[in-house]
């Protein structure tokens, strides 16, 4: 496994990221890494907006974490302040200019889809870029993050015992083509990590979005997406073969090509004609293409190896041919863009999880809200009821039931829970009290003898019972605080434990009305508590009475035998313990009541109202903060049942287990678990219901996911203990109140559904915890001859349709691909790995891979393993080799349609305003030497009179006289007018549009012909490569009229200062001429400079040192020809 260096520019790169690291996310949780994002793998979005732009995507994937976005927008700093301070630093923008006066995009939301804009602001924070580039690479390479890198390797290979050191770092760059800041920067950082000077950096791989991939975006929103598209391609062609310097801290570094190494284009369809979605269904392939980039080994090795091995091979393989009939280069054509593709064979246990989960969590939620609803709909008894009334009935008829359970009914004289749980039991009390009045009894006897006159026995037993009962008092109200102490720690959990079994069953409502009557009835109860407390304090008090009453009507001497005296001890000490016993007890009762009637059941009542309210702000679709459940499977109707599109996947995920399977599967797999048990549907229903709302089950069993089993909470989370210390024991105020917190939120619910699922042992875990291999294994106790045939079948109909769906994510031309490469359309595909070594489909499997895969050795392919644990193939594919852009549709067609709109409305001006981010010179699709014969060709031509620049139906074209036939350029994207260096400016610029536009009406040999015979107009006869930008001799037109004064056999209409007898006079004047008009452009250039007249109308400024050094050449190279004689034609 390599270290990674991800960067997204613009929204689409940052969208992207947000996918990729969801899915890596995902392959971590099934590998049982619990550590967070290895450190080697490293990200970065680079965006104008002031903050990251947080659209909710299909999916939900993360928004990425501060350290991880960098924005090119200085609070507060303007437009016109960052044009000023990037003139200060000798920035050029000739021909390129934007000028703040006119720009009116509020940068702190983005660039306005203007490339120029955003390179402008990736410009002027190139520092800030480095700096950030730098930390993620430092943090990438440290010892730390290459020793963890190392132990997940280790984690997901375990199984097979594959273990390799770290590979070369990989540098990736993510950007759409046609939007303002990414596509404004991307060549930028790709240099800037290019003139880093180390070779992974060099050899940045580009994931560059097509126009089409924008296709279904409201007119408006995608204005300019077309034209950016355009002029980025020209500028990443340009860039491929140019050379030239980058600051980087502060240094100008030398670089020998521009942009990424490895460009890929992404389009919205691939090359089996296969439509995808809008483009968040793209960038979603995309984040799941590089996570199989990223962690799976076989992919990993090809992408990376065989893409940088095999570039330049296979640009080698192109025919010479095409060279500058098509505008490419001879040799070498070095390869411009490569097509992505990505498809994957999924399992799809997981989609069942996310299936099963909702289906619960849906039913979970609407119980929570609306249970009291759905329980009594169609109940004579609650017709005509509003929603409160049926609450409040429902808790009017479970109130008693209610109490009994918590153990808090002390209504009336034969309900005494919480008297008898905190008071010792009567027969504990029995004979505590027995005791005692046998002692009174010892005592007295021993001190008044065998006879005492009845006043003396009642003064002695008086006495007596009064010494031995404060301390038996004493002990009793001890022994009373700890079991108030005991009974309030217990109470509070029998309590949310009940009301959790009420939510459950019939709602939050419904709690909350019960707990409103619960406190009403503890309001009552403490004042019949009260009440009995000052009978028992009144009994307490009458000792001598109650002994008197013992002795009835006896007088005189009564002796200690008599039975007399024993009930008279019994009585006082009944009188003084017993009494005080129930007086204190009721007086602790009355107190832990009143004080967890305020200090539990209020804040409990509080904290269901917060809840529901919450609970039901979040499922109003309105909210911005909604998170509801309508669109989500529920148990019944049987058509709710079905899958929701959302799970259902995209054309590049293929599925084993089919969707329409998930329902059915579900109830087997309920029954499984729960059958025995429960006898009905409905039951099993709501006993998984009781088990997810409340939680009960997480304190007995083990969740096969770790870092789940640390995430998810129960129903109830009490946050702080109800604690009533000694002080309310003994009439004082509380402690501290209890605070509770409910866990009802859709996504909590969702925690101890998944919980419930993934319960190790369980028949719904043990599903989902099946890789492909176990769920294709031999027919058993448990699967069925006709049910494993019918998974294999399953299964090769998914590996067929992946790879389908896995063709490179572009659309070719095959007409243009045969006319520009001399080929047909091939493609290099790539399968993850596939568990089915030594298992009855391997043979299956090898024989299908030798139909769709190259290689060297048929029949033996690596990546078939025997891991249990794959739960998906990986499948990804490239073209065979880099082709050129005029050849891709899903360059060409949008590109073709903003052209043509913006010449048939007359809006070209504002079509292609700001879209070029560099000067002209780096703006052309061509190779620089061309771009010089070119520079060339177009003065001798216009030397010689083969071309003219007229306005034809309003738009401006050029025409070249070519012997008998006249060829015409596609409109230009300006109307330079008569000014002749706006003129040449224009033709150069339209380029970018020509090609794409040309190729897609079908007219690229007519329409683009003109540039190739210009160009071989400027380039000596058989020059190629470096040599066409040379001029060491004359072209073939321009020697012809030289040696003759004709061209293709006629004499054209040349100015009059050229016109001569001979061959070196003509050479001579022309030489003259090419001097003049060389010194005439620069003084046409310097005032436009001078007075900042730099924009795009004078785009030809980004080329005027060309044209100066071209004239130049051409003028010597006529004058050597005038000191020379060649053979007339």
């Amino acid at each position: 496994m390599r270290p990674f260096l991800i960067i997204g520019l613009g929204g689409s790169g940052g969208k992207t990221i947000r996918y990729l690291k969801q899915s890596l996310s995902e392959w971590l949780t099934e590998i049982g890494w619990d550590r967070g994002f290895p450190h080697a793998w490293q990200f970065l979005h680079i965006d104008t907006p002031q903050v990251q732009d947080s659209p909710v995507l299909p999916g939900s994937p993360d928004l990425l974490p501060p350290s991880e976005y960098l924005s090119l927008y200085q609070d507060g700093v303007p437009f016109a302040t960052v044009m000023d301070r990037l003139r200060g630093n000798n920035h050029s923008f000739e021909g390129w200019w934007v000028d703040p006066a006119y720009m009116h995009v509020p940068i702190a939301y983005g660039a306005g889809q203007f490339r120029a804009v955003g390179r402008i602001l990736g410009l002027d924070q190139r520092t800030r870029i480095q700096e950030a580039v730098n930390a993620k690479i430092t943090a990438l390479r440290s010892t730390e993050a290459i020793g963890e890198l190392q132990d997940l390797a280790s984690k997901a290979h375990e199984s097979n015992g594959v273990y390799t050191k770290p590979g070369d770092p990989v540098a990736m760059v993510i950007s759409s083509l046609a939007g303002g800041t990414g596509a404004g920067i991307f060549m930028d950082v790709t240099d800037m990590l290019r003139a880093m000077g180390e070779q992974w950096l060099d050899m940045s791989f580009g994931i560059l979005y097509a126009a089409d991939v924008f296709q279904s975006l409201a007119s408006g929103a995608k204005a300019g997406i077309h034209p950016n598209a355009a002029a980025a391609l020209a500028e990443l062609v340009n860039g491929i073969y140019a050379s030239g310097s980058v600051e980087v801290s502060g240094e100008e570094r030398e670089i020998g090509r521009s942009g990424p190494a490895f460009p890929f284009l992404v389009g919205h369809a691939n090359t089996s004609g296969v439509v995808f979605g809008d483009q968040t269904e793209v960038y979603r392939v995309m984040g799941r293409c590089l996570a199989a980039v990223m962690t799976d080994p076989k992919v990993q090795d090809d992408f990376v190896v065989y893409t940088a091995a095999n570039w330049a091979a296979a640009a080698a393989t192109y025919p010479d041919a095409g060279g500058p009939r098509h505008l490419l280069m001879e040799p070498p054509y070095k390869g411009l863009l490569q097509g992505l593709g990505y498809a994957e064979v999924d399992l799809g246990v997981d989609r069942f999880r996310a299936y099963s989960e909702r289906r619960i969590t849906r039913d979970a939620v609407e119980t929570l809200v609306r249970g009291h609803l759905i329980r009594t709909e169609g109940q004579e008894r609650y017709e005509g009821m509003t929603p409160e009334a049926i609450s409040a009935s429902i808790a009017d008829d479970r109130l008693t039931g209610f109490l009994n359970t918590v153990g808090i009914n002390e209504r009336g004289p034969d309900n005494n829970q919480v008297l008898d749980a905190i008071a010792l039991p009567v027969e504990q009390r029995q004979r505590i009290t027995g005791d005692l009045a046998r002692q009174v009894f010892d005592l007295v006897t021993e001190s008044m003898g065998t006879k005492a006159r009845v006043d003396d026995w009642v003064d002695e037993i008086v006495t007596q019972a009064e010494i031995l009962a404060p301390g038996e008092n004493e002990r009793y109200d001890a022994t009373l605080r700890e079991r108030a102490r005991e009974w309030s720690r217990n109470i509070v959990g029998r309590l949310t434990e009940e009301v959790g079994e009420i939510v459950a069953e019939w709602g939050l409502p419904v709690a909350r009305d019960l707990l409103h009557r619960t406190r009403d009835e503890i309001r009552w109860v403490v004042d019949e508590l009260e009440q009995e407390r000052r009978e028992f304090e009144t009994l307490a008090s009458h000792v001598r009475s109650n002994v008197q009453a013992a002795f009835g009507e006896l007088s005189g001497q009564v002796g200690s035998e008599h039975d007399a005296i024993g009930q008279a001890c019994a009585s006082a000490i009944e009188t003084l313990v017993w009494h005080r016993m129930e007086e204190k007890v009721r007086f602790i009762a009355r107190e832990m009541l009143a004080d967890f009637s305020r200090s539990v059941i209020d804040p409990l009542i509080e904290a269901i109202r917060l809840a529901l309210g919450d609970l039901e702000r979040r499922l109003d679709p309105a909210d911005v903060e909604a998170t509801p459940v309508d669109g989500w499977p529920r148990h019944a109707p049987e058509r709710d049942q079905a899958v929701p599109d959302d799970l259902i996947p995209g054309k590049t995920v293929s599925l084993v287990l089919e969707p329409e399977t998930f329902p059915r599967r579900f109830e087997w797999l309920v029954t499984s678990t729960l059958g025995r048990d429960f006898d009905t549907t409905a039951a099993r229903w709501r006993e998984i219901r009781r088990q997810v709302v409340t939680g009960a089950f997480l304190e007995r069993a083990e969740i096969s996911d770790r870092r789940l089993a640390r995430l998810v909470k129960p129903l109830f989370e009490i946050v702080d203990e109800w604690q009533p210390n000694e002080a309310i024991l003994l009439g004082g105020e509380p402690d501290r109140p209890a605070r509770f917190k409910l866990h009802v939120g859709r996504d909590d619910v969702v925690l101890r559904a998944r919980a419930w699922l993934t319960r190790e042992g369980s028949p719904f875990d043990d599903f989902l915890s099946l890789g492909l291999r176990g769920y294709l294994r031999e027919p058993g106790p448990t699967i069925s001859p006709e049910e494993a045939a019918e998974r294999e079948r399953a299964f090769q109909r998914a590996l067929a349709s992946a790879f389908e769906a896995a063709k490179p994510l572009v659309n070719i031309d095959p007409v243009l691909l045969s006319r520009v490469h001399g080929k047909q359309l091939r493609e290099h595909v790539v399968a993850g790995e596939i568990p089915l070594k030594n298992h009855r489909l391997e043979s299956w499997v090898i024989e299908f891979l030798d139909q769709h895969v190259e290689s060297e050795r048929k029949g033996e392919y690596s990546n078939v393993t025997q891991d249990e644990r794959v739960k998906r193939i990986s499948i990804y594919s490239m073209l065979d080799g880099a082709l050129h852009p005029a050849v891709f549709e899903s360059i060409t067609e949008p590109i073709a349609a903003g052209y043509n709109d913006a010449l048939q409305t007359g809006k070209m001006r504002d079509f292609w305003k700001w879209r070029r981010s560099r000067p002209l010179a780096n703006a052309i699709p061509l190779p620089m030497p061309m771009i010089r014969a070119l520079i060339r060709g177009w003065f001798i031509g216009r030397f010689l009179g083969l071309i003219d620049v007229r306005v034809v139906d309003g738009k401006t074209v050029v025409r070249l006289s070519s012997g008998s036939r006249t060829v015409e350029s596609p409109p230009l994207v300006d109307n330079p007018g008569n000014n002749k260096p706006r003129q040449l400016g224009a033709f150069l610029e339209s380029l970018a549009l020509g090609i794409p536009y040309a190729a897609e009406i079908g007219r690229a040999e007519e329409m683009l012909r003109i540039y190739g015979d210009i160009l071989e107009m400027g380039r000596v006869p058989g020059s190629i490569g470096a040599a066409v930008g040379e001029f060491n001799g004359l072209s073939a037109v321009l020697e012809e009229w030289i040696s003759s004064g004709t061209v293709h056999g006629r004499v054209p209409t040349v100015p009059a200062e050229i016109q001569a007898d001979s061959d070196t006079a003509r050479a001579e004047r022309l030489a003259g001429l090419a001097r003049t008009v060389m010194e005439q452009y620069a003084e046409h250039a310097r005032p436009e400079i001078e007075e900042g007249r730099l924009g795009p109308e004078n785009a030809w400024l980004g080329v005027a040192s060309l044209i100066q050094e071209e004239l130049h050449r051409l003028a010597n190279a006529l004058s050597d020809r005038a000191r020379s004689v060649v053979p007339s034609f």
